[in-house]
């Protein structure tokens, strides 16, 4: 169900992540940056709904120096704040999104 509705939101040209509760956040415009790293609008909002989540901030700091990366920049290989994100039961919301899921 959660698909769909992250699918509805990719129709209207919405940009963002829906939370495990169905909750929709919007993406920041512009992105950001943290430590050196630039970042696209869904890692800069990533990075904004951690905060308010200490444990899972912590948990992916962890995990960046887990796989080695010293620094933020390191990581843009592993992609690994989207992937830690869509772990924790986030889904990624872009019109990109339409043709990966079928629903039908």
């Amino acid at each position: 169900m959660s698909i769909r509705i992250a699918k509805n939101f990719a129709k209207e040209d919405k940009v963002g992540w829906l939370t495990p509760e169905g909750l929709f956040i919007e993406a920041v415009e512009g992105g950001g940056q943290i430590a050196g790293l630039t970042l696209g609008r869904h890692e800069a909002t990533a990075l904004s709904i951690l905060e308010s989540r200490r444990d899972l901030l912590l948990e992916l700091n962890l995990r960046r120096q887990k796989l080695g990366c010293r620094t933020w920049p390191d990581t843009t290989r592993f992609n690994l704040i989207k992937a830690f994100m869509v772990e924790k039961g986030y889904i990624r919301v872009a019109p990109d999104i339409l043709n990966m899921y079928d629903l039908d």
